[in-house]
């Protein structure tokens, strides 16, 4: 039986261990109207529901950044959770607990908090490279999606297409044990170099490379083509394939190759998820009012483009020609997730997502 979601936001600030106890601060806002009736603590060892709970509380902080959200008034929580020998995990090295909040047997957004993480971060000269922001949020982010929406097991078997500077590898490291694995690449050197120094020497099973790929914005010098580009994987070698902020910068003609490379090295019935600016009725209306950041009002082949002279910089993709191309590369469209990039009022992260299943 499928599970059932709800779209929320929110942010885990603190976590307490005690000697029998595991207690957790934060807020989570749904953006429909229903109330949260309570939470689910994951652990390494397992789940486990509040023993105590005090939601929603005062919240006026959150009601300034997000005044449209219908609670952001009242939806800080503090809990406490029953968890035998809790004070152990205080040793435990680079794990993430999460946290889910629960309303009439559906699930909202994970909320993902980093326990004794001790792995070098990049420089901020690297981070800037990716893109600006909460680092490890988004990190944590995109695993709490991989977890609820694709079923990410810890002991399953990882590519990332375009690892950047490890920003999603760190949560994954702090997820993945030691019968899973990891594996990325990437068209910029020094970013790749970064992940082989920080994080390999302390993850064994996990190993990026360097694929050099041209690309007008990120990699002039390429000398390989993305549209012939054969991942450097075997077949049905994968249960999970994951791109964030990839087609982003791709016309469609190789996001079509890509789609018959995923397909080739992901196992029978797996996932793959992947974000991207999809350019449809809602958003187009969305950009036409003035409320989206980018105008995509270049058309270029299929694809849509911010600026012409370097059009691999922002593309939009046509949500119809995707969802054509992606039933002629044999793929099940399980679901897609707006996002918050054109002005949208509710939305699952800032990009919008898609989540398919090797058919």
């Amino acid at each position: 039986m499928e599970k059932s979601y709800f779209k929320s936001i929110g942010h885990l600030d603190r976590v307490i261990m005690e000697e029998e106890y595991i207690s957790t601060e934060g807020w989570v806002a749904p953006f429909e109207l229903i109330n949260i009736e309570g939470f689910r603590l994951d652990l390494p060892t397992g789940s486990m529901n509040a023993s105590r709970m005090e939601y929603p509380l005062p919240s006026a902080d959150v009601s300034q950044v997000y005044p449209a959200l219908h609670a952001s008034d009242r939806c800080r929580f503090s809990l406490s959770f029953p968890v035998i020998n809790a004070v152990e995990y205080k040793n435990l090295p680079n794990w993430i607990l999460t946290l889910t909040p629960l309303a009439n047997g559906r699930e909202g957004g994970i909320l993902g908090k980093l326990i004794n993480f001790s792995l070098p971060l990049p420089p901020e000269e690297l981070i800037n490279v990716i893109g600006a922001g909460d680092f490890l949020g988004i990190s944590t982010e995109f695993l709490g999606y991989a977890i609820q929406l694709a079923g990410l097991r810890p002991q399953d078997s990882v590519l990332e297409v375009g690892c950047g500077c490890g920003r999603m590898a760190y949560g994954l490291a702090c997820y993945l044990d030691n019968k899973g694995r990891y594996r990325g690449f990437d068209i910029i050197d020094h970013l790749v170099e970064w992940n082989q120094k920080a994080i390999s020497p302390h993850r064994s099973n996990f190993h990026f490379l360097k694929a050099d790929l041209f690309n007008r914005q990120y990699n002039p010098n390429g000398k390989l083509l993305s549209g012939t580009f054969r991942f450097p994987y075997e077949e049905n070698s994968f249960d999970y394939v994951f791109l964030t902020s990839v087609f982003t910068h791709m016309y469609f003609e190789d996001i079509a190759h890509y789609f018959e490379e995923i397909h080739r090295v992901l196992r029978p019935n797996g996932r793959c998820l992947f974000s991207c600016f999809l350019i449809n009725k809602e958003s187009k209306a969305l950009i036409d009012s003035g409320r989206s950041k980018y105008n995509f009002s270049h058309l270029i082949g299929q694809s849509y483009a911010e600026n012409p002279d370097v059009p691999e910089h922002m593309i939009g993709l046509d949500e119809n020609i995707l969802r054509q191309k992606l039933r002629d590369k044999r793929f099940a469209i399980l679901s897609v997730y707006p996002g918050a990039w054109c002005g949208r009022s509710s939305f699952l992260s800032y990009q919008d997502i898609v989540l398919v299943r090797k058919a």
